[in-house]
């Protein structure tokens, strides 16, 4: 394969994880728009499901974060020759694998220093066996009760909009009810989290006193919610951006994949503490109102003067809050919900490429062009009709946040 042949790598990622996940797609895109050639594709996965064929057909690596029951077809791909790079430790020893060390015990660890009579895992309905098994001997050798919920209806993960209401939701409440406390949860994604702590304030259950919880991600409803969630901040692109390395290499012949190699990335799983377990991380009300300005990107525009000016704060505060509540610069989320506005337009709408552009602060359809191309690698009218062409199987640029 010449250095010069456009590939494309596809990025295998749960439903469920998605939003809580969805970094380590932007950190293969990252790295796509910085080499000439490559071309990254999100694959969603359903529960339960393996990807389409078809999907993998049309990809030249697989950068992947699945759980231990993927292994059904996780094993079999990398066995058939699929170049395939695993971004968690599911599958260390067994194939490539990026790794940002230990997330789920340092994750463990802490659940233990909280020294809380019962530990908690809040999950899916489709919670692997071996996670279950590993989870409960793990606490019970503690000496702690240890106690895991599956049963909740609508996860928040992929239905946001349960976070506000969190209806029908009894099994959860008589759960939390017959806690036996003063208890720990830990919660398979921050918007689980974020679900789990507006049950318990509704039936008086106090957070951290009686409830503490752990989320995991660091997606921004870790920050937003009252009171924040302690979660573990897991480096996404970083761990994303690795994996397009390795398979570049590999795919071009200049370094080669073996199933034992493992690749640390430099920034590590971080736990970051906040109300939600006791810690002592304020929430910053002006941060969470320029983050809320950007999630309803006005068509005027936003520039980090505005966000400045809507959070109250010193530039200098706002640049270093920002940064510590979002792990990105400001400049970077700007770009990143000016671009997802713009998409959700070109997919849902049949607008002129022109009046979408307006729609999203630009002056003129070639300052929205160079823009979009700059940040996707295409250009407005090409990603629509890419997106078109792979509605059944890759999204190519798929901007699920």
């Amino acid at each position: 394969m010449s250095k010069n042949s456009a590939l494309k790598l596809g990025v295998v990622v749960r439903e469920s994880y998605l939003r809580s996940r969805f970094s380590v797609f932007e950190g293969v895109m990252d790295y796509c728009l910085e080499n000439t050639g490559l071309k990254a594709f999100l694959i969603p996965l359903q529960e339960g499901c393996e990807p389409a064929p078809d999907a993998l057909a049309e990809v030249s690596g697989v950068v992947i974060w699945a759980a231990p029951s993927d292994g059904a077809w996780v094993l079999p791909l990398w066995e058939r020759g699929v170049p395939v790079v695993s971004c968690n430790n599911a599958f260390n020893g067994q194939v490539p694998t990026v790794s940002a060390g230990e997330p789920y015990e340092l994750a463990y660890q802490y659940l233990l220093s909280l020294q809380r009579h019962t530990i908690g895992f809040v999950t899916r309905p489709e919670i692997d066996e071996e996670c279950r098994v590993r989870f409960n001997s793990r606490i019970e050798s503690e000496e702690r009760q240890a106690r895991i919920f599956k049963g909740v209806r609508k996860d928040p993960g992929r239905f946001p909009e349960h976070l506000l209401a969190g209806t029908d939701e009894v099994e959860l409440e008589r759960f939390l009810i017959s806690l036996p406390k003063p208890a720990a949860l830990w919660c398979i994604h921050d918007e689980m989290a974020a679900l789990v702590w507006r049950k318990a304030e509704e039936l008086g259950i106090s957070v951290p006193g009686e409830l503490a919880l752990l989320g995991m991600g660091d997606h921004p409803c870790a920050v937003h919610s009252t009171p924040g969630i302690s979660t573990v901040r897991i480096p996404g692109i970083q761990l994303g951006q690795a994996a397009a390395r390795l398979l570049h290499g590999h795919l071009f012949g200049s370094s080669m994949l073996t199933h034992d190699l493992t690749f640390s990335t430099e920034q590590g799983a971080l736990l970051v503490e906040r109300l939600s377990t006791g810690g002592s991380n304020p929430i910053n009300r002006g941060i969470q109102r320029a983050w809320r300005l950007l999630e309803n990107y006005p068509s005027e525009g936003l520039t980090v003067d505005c966000l400045i000016e809507k959070s109250r704060a010193s530039r200098a505060t706002f640049y270093k809050e920002f940064e510590r509540a979002f792990n990105m610069p400001p400049g970077k989320a700007i770009r990143l919900f000016r671009t997802k506005k713009a998409k959700e337009h070109l997919l849902s709408t049949d607008l002129p490429i022109s009046q979408i552009g307006r729609m999203c602060g630009f002056s003129s359809e070639s300052d929205f062009s160079n823009f979009f191309k700059r940040e996707t690698g295409q250009t407005p009218k090409e990603w629509r009709r890419s997106r078109q062409l792979h509605e059944g199987g890759c999204t190519e640029g798929d901007e699920r946040i």
